[in-house]
């Protein structure tokens, strides 16, 4: 991975012939950085989307179309509204999530991928500058795999298509894009008896009795977002052109010669940049009870952070914003809810030459209804020692709603629920994307979750959740020793359960060969948590709920690949769960009474094109 910083301080001959990525960030004026697309080929171990992400631990790869646990809470790090947690974690995207592109050569990436149990996916990526600083881009994801059991496969639809432009002189700026998906999946309610599974009593795994066999879900999303900014400060000249006289073995030439002009200090104090972001998300669930969710939001900000050239940058930044948001819901007809929010927000960021920054953020959402208030308050603080190390520490404070699903539980009854409160306390040392060490505390008032009966429950004190992870990339000449390790700990084990440890490793050597012509990676992925009560999954109600019978984990998980990349294509081949061949007694369950996958072969090719 390469980066550029600041592409205003780039001349456009510099970016021809080259493909950057960066993503969309409603409060940004500039385009912070610019990220090569990868062309290691390493990820065939992790083309399994619902794999261990940034330290998201799921169990496992799962019954495709099936829903997933995340292992590592993340409580308390947005006020963002919200039904219930997304059940198709790991394979929709958000806006957030989507690629914009700068490419000056079109770009396109096209990749497919099997297996022997008939699953596939295909994907399509292209992007291509209509003009120099005027991008257009979409992507198209068919997902198709087959399921462990019969009524347990899935249809997944993903398109999404992007803009973005800036000026010459990068003082207007414009984004857009759109996002359509639509998921269509057979799940059952698990299997009928987990002896079935455990004690192979069917060896057809398409014929073992299920509970729920006809429940089908669909869920169609559509998200759409335009973002712009102008910048009121006129930017200076970077860069003198001029064309000199060249003698070349005794041939004339002319050549144009691009001078750098060192800029002038920057003025704190400046009638800035002003931005507008506009966006759209819509969400239709439909399983027994439809799901209907519609957000809209428009924000105006502005911010003093008005200089686009990197040698120097504003000792102190400020932006300031106001928030309108509208919100509309209906689960089954039965609970209805909608009202509008003002969220005034704050941004500073202190910034010293000795590597120093501290951030500080505040927003507070005024709702029409005043159970969806939310406040939030945060400060980060982070010292670069040299370009790769730095330590940083970062503390937050917020008050927010339950999600949705919650209101709805409780609606027959009349219970009012009170605010989740949760305080978030960290401190971690990064190097580079070689070590990411942290250590996290919350402490989390009126949790709340639904029970087996189908009521919500609310702790009416808090718990605190303690939190250890440990991400390295390591190597020694060809072995590479890619890990993700999780320690967590409940003070109170009825308001929140989570594993105690959770770890995922990539063991693989990385060699080349035929004169460097053919790159090659041979490894082992192992995958483990330790056993908990984890929820367990109500497909009728799309909704995940609190069980005390059957214990998840404690068990190993590996998979063995071989990557091969000749130039810009990459080919891989994956042998999932191999330690299934022989299990004697096999208990790998991703949630209670839901089996993961048995061994299976797994198969692609990834091809990109920008030359």
């Amino acid at each position: 991975m390469k980066g550029l910083v600041d592409h205003v301080d780039i001349p456009d001959s510099i970016l021809q012939g080259q493909v950057y990525i960066f993503h969309y960030n409603p409060l940004d004026v500039k385009i912070l950085s610019y990220v090569n697309p990868s062309l290691s080929p390493t990820g065939a171990q992790f083309s399994d989307r619902l794999d261990a992400l940034n330290g998201n631990y799921y169990l496992s790869k799962g019954n495709v179309g099936q829903s997933h646990y995340p292992l590592f809470v993340t409580k308390g790090d947005d006020i963002g509204l919200k039904i219930k947690p997304d059940i198709n974690e790991g394979y929709s995207k958000n806006l957030r999530s989507i690629n914009l592109f700068i490419s000056q050569t079109p770009y396109s990436e096209l990749a497919y991928s099997s297996s022997l149990n008939d699953d596939y996916q295909v994907s399509v990526s292209h992007a291509q500058n209509i003009t120099p600083r005027w991008n257009v881009a979409f992507d198209y994801d068919l997902i198709a795999p087959e399921g462990v059991y019969a009524s347990s496969s899935v249809t997944n639809h993903y398109l999404d298509f992007t803009t973005n432009y800036y000026s010459k002189d990068s003082r207007y700026q414009l984004q857009g894009g759109i996002i359509w998906q639509h998921f269509n999946m057979d799940e059952s309610g698990g299997i009928a008896a987990d002896s079935i599974f455990t004690q192979r009593l069917e060896s057809n795994s398409a014929g073992i009795p299920v509970n729920l066999y006809d429940v089908v879900s669909k869920d169609k999303k559509l998200s759409a977002f335009v973002h712009q900014s102008f910048n009121t400060v006129r930017q200076l000249p970077r860069y003198n052109s001029h064309t000199e006289l060249v003698v070349i073995d005794s041939i004339a030439d002319s050549v144009v010669v691009v001078d750098t002009i060192e800029p002038p200090a920057p003025m704190m104090f400046n009638t800035g940049v002003f931005g507008l972001d506009l966006s759209l998300e819509s969400d239709t669930l439909v399983y027994g009870p439809k799901q209907l969710w519609q957000h809209t939001s428009a924000m105006l900000f502005w911010t003093n952070d008005a200089y686009m050239n990197y040698r120097w940058h504003n000792p102190l930044k400020i932006t300031l914003g106001v928030k309108s948001e509208h919100f509309k819901s209906d689960i089954d007809s039965l609970y209805k809810i909608e009202f509008a929010s003002m969220t005034p927000l704050v941004k500073a960021e202190l910034s010293t030459a000795t590597r120093f920054s501290l951030v500080f953020n505040a927003e507070q959402r005024i709702a029409t209804d005043a159970r969806m208030n939310a406040t939030r308050l945060s400060a980060n603080a982070t010292l670069s020692i040299d370009s790769l190390n730095s330590i940083f520490a970062n503390a937050s404070l917020q008050s927010t709603p339950a999600d949705l699903i919650y209101f709805y539980h409780t609606s027959n009854n009349g219970a009012d629920l009170q605010p989740v409160n949760v305080m978030k306390l960290e401190a971690g040392f990064k190097c580079g994307s070689m070590i990411d060490i942290a250590a996290t505390a919350r402490n989390i008032g009126h949790n709340t979750w639904i029970d087996a009966t189908g009521a919500t429950v609310q702790a009416p004190g808090d718990v605190w959740l303690f939190q250890g992870r440990m991400n390295m990339n390591l190597a020694l000449g060809h072995f590479h020793c890619d890990m993700q390790q999780l320690l967590q700990y409940s003070t109170d084990n009825e308001q929140l359960r989570v594993p105690l440890f959770a770890s995922k490793n990539s063991l693989y050597f990385d060699i080349t060969l035929f004169g460097r012509a053919l790159r090659t990676q041979i490894g082992l992925d192992v995958r483990y948590h330790t056993a908990f009560y984890a929820d367990s999954y109500q497909p009728i109600g799309g909704y995940f709920y609190r069980q005390n019978e059957v214990e998840v984990g404690n068990y190993f998980w590996g998979d063995v690949f071989v990557n091969l990349q000749v130039k810009r294509a990459t080919i891989y081949v994956k042998a999932g769960h191999v330690n299934a061949l022989w299990e004697m007694s096999p208990n790998y369950f991703i949630l209670p009474h839901y089996p993961g996958q048995k061994f299976g072969l797994m198969y692609g090719v990834i091809w990109k094109f920008f030359d």
